[in-house]
């Protein structure tokens, strides 16, 4: 078998305390993997002895049993030794997020999650996030803090489609939980106050505005706005090569962009009050989302056909 560090792949040479956080940092993820004791970064199988081989297996069985590693994780973690005799930790993603080192708790110094090939502490939005996801807890399904919300340009769009608001179901569609508006209904109220911003620059970086917008209100409302606005920026470049009619270009082709806008509403976290950007600079143009690749997603497995969902 060929040993290569990955995403899901971990390669350590010797058996030490540090590796807690390694079995934790993919217990916490949505994909787990492996860790290969007894193999160097290379690949290379080292030869280790049978007292050291049962010594390796004795220690991870007690960090189980001790739950050193909190909660109980017995149930995903399995270990034997493989065909090449290299002891092979198998790690399922747990169900009861977030799992840390029992002496530190749930907090940033005892919570570890994986990043691409690199395990790294995970920040407090990190834990919030996996304690809401283990309790079932969805930030749209909460009761929203702000109760005095109108729909109004919700009824337009409604209208424009020749449909009834009047017949909307609010509880079966989410706005309402326990006689109340949820956080689903705040941000297709007139009411959500997350801006979507843009903004076009001279050259290719920040320093100069050429001009910004600020769009408020219903997420509706932004969307129909930015893409209005952003048609306005799409700068279309003429071209005159001699034929007998001049070319057009605009500078993103619409579909793309259209597109790429539109996921920024669908996939974004709204659990964070960040905004939505879009940036024309000289040479380029940037569309932010806020809350990046869900669940430590890289960009490699996002290429490679993983998927992790959000909203």
């Amino acid at each position: 078998m060929k040993y290569i560090e990955s995403e899901t792949v971990e390669l350590k040479a010797i058996l030490n305390d540090d590796m807690k956080t390694e079995v934790i940092a993919f217990l916490n993820s949505y994909l787990g993997g492996k860790i290969y004791v007894g193999v160097d970064n290379f690949g290379n199988i080292l030869k280790l002895s049978q007292e050291e081989k049962d010594l390796n297996e004795s220690k991870i069985i007690n960090w189980i049993r001790d739950e050193s590693i909190y909660p109980n994780c017995s149930e995903f973690v399995s270990i034997k030794y493989n065909k090449d005799d290299v002891l092979e930790i198998s790690i399922t993603p747990g169900n009861n997020k977030p799992y840390f080192l029992k002496e530190k708790g749930p907090k940033s110094s005892g919570v570890y999650i994986r990043y691409g090939r690199n395990k790294s502490q995970a920040s407090q939005k990190e834990i919030t996030r996996m304690i809401m996801e283990s309790n079932n807890i969805f930030y749209e399904e909460m009761i929203s803090s702000i109760q005095d919300l109108t729909f109004n340009y919700l009824k337009l769009k409604f209208e424009e489609k020749n449909l009834e608001f009047k017949e909307f179901k609010m509880v079966t569609s989410g706005f309402i939980r326990d006689n109340k508006f949820t956080n689903l209904a705040f941000i297709f109220s007139d009411q959500y106050d997350v801006e979507t911003k843009i903004g076009v620059y001279h050259g290719l970086d920040r320093a100069v505005f050429k001009s910004k917008k600020e769009f408020g209100g219903s997420i509706i409302k932004q969307i129909d706005k930015t893409l209005e606005y952003y048609d306005l920026c799409n700068e279309t470049r003429i071209v005159i090569d001699g034929s007998p009619m001049r070319k057009e270009f605009v500078s993103y082709h619409n579909k793309a962009a259209r597109e790429a806008i539109l996921n920024c509403y669908c996939h974004r976290d709204y659990n964070r009050r960040s905004n939505i950007k879009i940036e024309f600079f000289d040479n380029r143009c940037e569309i932010i989302s806020p809350g990046g690749f869900y669940g430590g997603l890289t960009l490699e497995e996002a290429l490679n056909g993983v998927q992790s969902f959000r909203n």
